[in-house]
């Protein structure tokens, strides 16, 4: 899977044994180790959602199980940081990003000047 932040209000994810999850420290791609019954929960802002990639284990099968959080279509979103925006116009954004710049921008885009 290639590089990427989720794009959630919350994201849940129950792996099991088999590593592959990364993230970027120093320059440098990390395993994270799994550990036995864990659940990571990622959420955006309050908690930033991290860039990370997964890594196919040539000898064993991962698997993940994800439950990503997403508002209505037409919620409006907002806070004193950001102007208000529906999630709606943030998913037209992020792949509009994706489409000209290869990746997505994020909240950048809504923040307040």
């Amino acid at each position: 899977m290639q590089v990427h932040t989720d794009s959630s209000v919350i994201s849940i994810l129950n792996r099991n044994q088999v590593g592959g999850l990364e993230i970027p420290k120093d320059d440098k791609w990390l395993l994270v180790q799994p550990t036995l019954n864990e659940l990571i929960a990622i959420s955006d802002d309050e908690y930033t959602s991290v860039e990370h990639k997964v890594k196919p284990n040539k000898q064993d099968e991962r698997f993940s199980v994800c439950y990503f959080v997403f508002p209505a279509e037409d919620s409006v979103i907002g806070s004193s940081k950001y102007e208000p925006f529906t999630y709606k116009d943030f998913q037209a954004q992020a792949q509009h990003n994706v489409k000209t710049l290869g990746f997505k921008v994020g909240l950048e885009r809504f923040k307040n000047p």
